[in-house]
């Protein structure tokens, strides 16, 4: 054992890890990151196959960064946007409100996920407080949603296996249906219609138990006409992207059809299209690695989700 690994399980103790097992076995320590691999004390590599846990997606050591970090550490590394500006937030929040849709035009600032979301959910909890509606204080939750681990980022999360233990310390939320047709199990539903159907009167039934107009129930989820317009975008610009899959498919460039599926991928992540997303993650991943055979033998099921998707949306936008 060396010295870091000593000390480590001497002084820390370690997230979502049963410390008994970690301290029972041999542990990695990591001395350094280039890319996409990181590097442990002893000179191995090994592929950083969950981005530093998600939050490291341009890589280690990206040159651009490491030197706009050391840029600013020249001037102050940090100050309060309590009672001050700094050039550096404004310059960002600018940028942030040019790139998000229509009526996102204010940035707050937070240090993670967790805590991101206890601000969202402090702002929407303020927001009614405000408006002369005091009354209006639970949250509705998705079933096997997972948002972080602060109390109220917790509160509004379902992932039991995480959270079981501190159900006392949680302020109480309605858990409606996780919306994946694909990952669901409930008995009696066999298609995405009746799946909408169920979930749209799930939530029917919840605003009417609390008497909440149906028709401005939206107003608890955003505002359609934004996810609308967005969605429209979406699908006047696909052909174009699916054109292009389609010839670096057919030229074997395995490099530009990985970045045109991984962007397929978060689109359809992105406006819920569960099965869709799933395979294109696959083509993505087999296409990184050169598997032309894998991409050639499996587009087809890509192909018939795809064009199953835009028959849905084409009649969604056209209804």
């Amino acid at each position: 054992m060396n010295q870091w690994e000593f000390m480590d399980k001497e002084y820390i103790w370690h997230p979502f890890t049963q410390m008994k097992g970690w301290n029972e076995n041999k542990q990695l320590v990591i001395d350094h990151g280039e890319g996409v691999k990181l590097y442990d004390v002893e000179g191995n590599a090994y592929y950083d196959g969950i981005s530093s846990l998600w939050v490291n997606i341009h890589g280690h050591r990206r040159r651009e960064i490491d030197e706009a970090v050391k840029k600013q550490l020249d001037k102050i590394a940090h100050t309060t946007l309590l009672g001050l500006i700094n050039k550096p937030s404004a310059e960002l929040a600018k940028k942030l409100v040019e790139v998000t849709p229509k009526g996102l035009n204010k940035v707050f600032y937070s240090d993670d996920g967790s805590t991101a979301v206890e601000a969202a959910v402090k702002i929407a909890f303020q927001y009614w407080q405000h408006k002369g509606l005091p009354e209006k204080q639970q949250f509705i939750n998705l079933g096997d949603s997972y948002h972080g681990d602060t109390v109220g980022a917790v509160s509004v999360g379902n992932i039991d296996v995480f959270h079981k233990v501190y159900k006392p310390l949680l302020f109480n939320t309605k858990k409606m249906t996780c919306p994946s047709f694909y990952h669901s199990s409930i008995e009696g539903i066999n298609s995405e219609i009746e799946f909408r159907d169920f979930l749209l009167q799930e939530l029917e039934d919840y605003l009417k138990e609390n008497n909440i107009d149906y028709n401005k129930g939206i107003e608890l989820f955003g505002s359609m006409d934004m996810y609308n317009s967005m969605l429209s975008d979406w699908y006047k610009g696909i052909n174009d992207k699916w054109n292009k899959i389609i010839s670096y498919k057919n030229n074997n460039d395995m490099t530009n059809y990985a970045i045109e599926v991984h962007s397929l991928k978060s689109d359809a992540k992105y406006f819920g299209f569960t099965k869709l997303a799933e395979l294109s993650l696959n083509h993505e991943l087999k296409s990184k690695d050169n598997d032309i055979d894998y991409v050639n033998s499996n587009f087809s099921e890509l192909e018939l989700e795809y064009k199953r998707i835009l028959n849905i949306v084409d009649n969604y936008l056209n209804k």
